[in-house]
Protein backbone atom coordinates (compact mmCIF):
# COMPACT_ATOMS: atom_id res chain seq x y z
CA UNK A 1 0.00 0.00 0.00
CA UNK A 2 1.38 3.36 -1.02
CA UNK A 3 0.11 6.90 -1.46
CA UNK A 4 -1.46 7.12 -4.91
CA UNK A 5 -2.43 3.42 -5.05
CA UNK A 6 -6.07 2.51 -5.61
CA UNK A 7 -7.76 1.41 -2.41
CA UNK A 8 -9.75 -1.04 -4.55
CA UNK A 9 -6.54 -3.03 -4.95
CA UNK A 10 -6.70 -3.85 -1.23
CA UNK A 11 -10.32 -3.33 -0.13
CA UNK A 12 -13.67 -4.03 -1.75
CA UNK A 13 -15.97 -1.13 -2.59
CA UNK A 14 -18.33 -2.50 0.07
CA UNK A 15 -15.56 -2.40 2.73
CA UNK A 16 -14.68 1.17 1.76
CA UNK A 17 -18.32 2.29 1.90
CA UNK A 18 -19.08 0.41 5.13
CA UNK A 19 -15.97 1.72 6.91
CA UNK A 20 -16.15 5.33 5.65
CA UNK A 21 -16.49 7.92 8.40
CA UNK A 22 -18.06 11.39 8.41
CA UNK A 23 -16.13 13.18 11.15
CA UNK A 24 -14.44 15.85 8.99
CA UNK A 25 -16.26 19.18 8.78
CA UNK A 26 -14.64 19.78 5.40
CA UNK A 27 -15.93 17.04 3.08
CA UNK A 28 -13.00 17.26 0.63
CA UNK A 29 -11.61 13.96 1.95
CA UNK A 30 -13.32 10.82 3.20
CA UNK A 31 -11.65 8.89 6.03
CA UNK A 32 -11.93 5.10 6.09
CA UNK A 33 -11.22 3.02 9.22
CA UNK A 34 -10.41 -0.67 8.71
CA UNK A 35 -9.93 -2.76 11.85
CA UNK A 36 -8.73 -6.34 12.17
CA UNK A 37 -8.72 -7.55 8.58
CA UNK A 38 -7.01 -10.91 8.09
CA UNK A 39 -4.31 -9.63 5.71
CA UNK A 40 -2.99 -7.02 8.18
CA UNK A 41 0.37 -8.26 9.45
CA UNK A 42 2.11 -5.25 11.01
CA UNK A 43 -0.84 -3.24 12.32
CA UNK A 44 -4.18 -4.01 13.95
CA UNK A 45 -5.91 -1.49 11.71
CA UNK A 46 -5.15 0.49 8.58
CA UNK A 47 -6.92 3.79 8.03
CA UNK A 48 -6.77 5.95 4.92
CA UNK A 49 -8.27 9.00 3.25
CA UNK A 50 -9.32 9.52 -0.34
CA UNK A 51 -10.73 12.57 -2.13
CA UNK A 52 -14.49 12.35 -1.70
CA UNK A 53 -15.12 13.06 -5.41
CA UNK A 54 -12.59 10.42 -6.53
CA UNK A 55 -14.38 7.26 -7.65
CA UNK A 56 -10.97 5.58 -8.09
CA UNK A 57 -10.42 5.82 -4.28
CA UNK A 58 -6.74 6.78 -4.53
CA UNK A 59 -4.88 6.79 -1.21
CA UNK A 60 -3.92 10.34 -0.21
CA UNK A 61 -3.05 9.33 3.36
CA UNK A 62 -2.43 5.97 5.07
CA UNK A 63 -2.12 5.28 8.80
CA UNK A 64 -1.21 2.09 10.61
CA UNK A 65 -2.84 1.58 14.01
CA UNK A 66 -1.69 -0.68 16.83
CA UNK A 67 -3.95 -1.24 19.82
CA UNK A 68 -2.44 -1.59 23.31
CA UNK A 69 -3.54 -0.96 26.86
CA UNK A 70 -0.01 -0.13 28.03
CA UNK A 71 1.18 3.47 27.51
CA UNK A 72 4.86 2.54 27.87
CA UNK A 73 4.48 -0.15 25.22
CA UNK A 74 2.73 2.40 23.01
CA UNK A 75 5.53 4.97 23.35
CA UNK A 76 8.20 2.33 22.69
CA UNK A 77 6.39 1.24 19.52
CA UNK A 78 6.01 4.84 18.35
CA UNK A 79 9.74 5.44 18.83
CA UNK A 80 10.59 2.23 16.96
CA UNK A 81 8.38 3.21 14.01
CA UNK A 82 9.79 6.75 13.99
CA UNK A 83 13.34 5.34 13.67
CA UNK A 84 12.30 3.06 10.81
CA UNK A 85 10.61 5.92 8.96
CA UNK A 86 13.66 8.16 9.47
CA UNK A 87 15.73 5.61 7.54
CA UNK A 88 13.24 5.59 4.67
CA UNK A 89 12.61 9.36 4.70
CA UNK A 90 15.86 10.95 5.96
CA UNK A 91 14.84 14.48 4.94
CA UNK A 92 11.36 14.37 6.45
CA UNK A 93 10.33 16.93 9.01
CA UNK A 94 9.06 15.33 12.21
CA UNK A 95 6.90 16.51 15.06
CA UNK A 96 6.64 15.38 18.64
CA UNK A 97 4.46 12.35 19.20
CA UNK A 98 0.97 12.66 20.60
CA UNK A 99 1.15 12.41 24.39
CA UNK A 100 -2.53 11.63 24.80
CA UNK A 101 -3.39 8.05 25.65
CA UNK A 102 -6.79 7.06 24.31
CA UNK A 103 -8.34 4.63 26.80
CA UNK A 104 -11.68 4.58 24.97
CA UNK A 105 -11.15 0.98 23.83
CA UNK A 106 -10.56 -0.41 27.33
CA UNK A 107 -13.57 0.91 29.25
Amino acid sequence: MSIGDRALGFFSKNQITKNSQKYYKNKKFTPVQNDGLSFFKTYDAVDFNFKTVDNRYLFVDISGVTFTDNIDECIDKQNEIKKELALIFPNATTTNRDKVFNDLYWK
